[in-house]
């Protein structure tokens, strides 16, 4: 069940800074799970610079998330979080990603924390900040954004 109020500050900040990378070049890729696959990554190093014009711009304009935040609502909360946050560390491991034509559909599991955590850290042992994702994207002229998202905390089978 996706609970609303889970860390929604983080959520916004992570859902749309791993997104950020799905605009630049999904279509570039032969196959678009892998495309976003890598993509994800490229967006992991993008928020931990802190880019916020890059995090916002990956919202669609007909962003509507399960607490009913449109797009400009979702860009203050990922100001306000990246002022609040200089020194943060995000690192995202897709669980699963589907694509069917211009629609596709990403499960993640998003830790922030205050240091570095790497791939083959385990996220039950770190301190950090866990959230699941479940993204919705839409893809318009080969640039992929999100267009809703609902999200809570995994459970500990989820982050194994």
């Amino acid at each position: 069940m996706i609970r609303s109020g889970v860390a929604p500050a983080l959520f916004m900040l992570l859902t749309l800074c791993i997104l950020t990378g799905l605009q630049t070049g999904c279509a570039k890729k032969k196959d678009p799970r892998e495309a976003v696959r890598a993509l994800i990554k490229t967006c992991e190093d993008r928020a931990n610079k802190g880019d916020q014009k890059a995090v916002i711009a990956a919202i669609a304009e007909d962003y509507q998330d399960v607490e009913g935040r449109d797009k400009a609502a979702v860009a203050k909360r990922v100001t306000r979080h990246m002022r609040r946050h200089s020194k943060r560390f995000v690192h995202a491991r897709p669980l699963t990603i589907q694509v069917d034509g211009d629609t596709a559909q990403a499960t993640l599991i998003v830790a922030l924390a205050g240091r570095r955590i790497g791939a083959k850290d385990n996220l039950l042992k770190v301190s950090a900040d866990l959230i699941k994702l479940k993204l919705e994207l839409t893809r318009k002229d080969s640039v992929w954004r999100v267009k809703s998202a609902a999200w809570r905390r995994p459970s500990p089978l989820d982050v194994l």
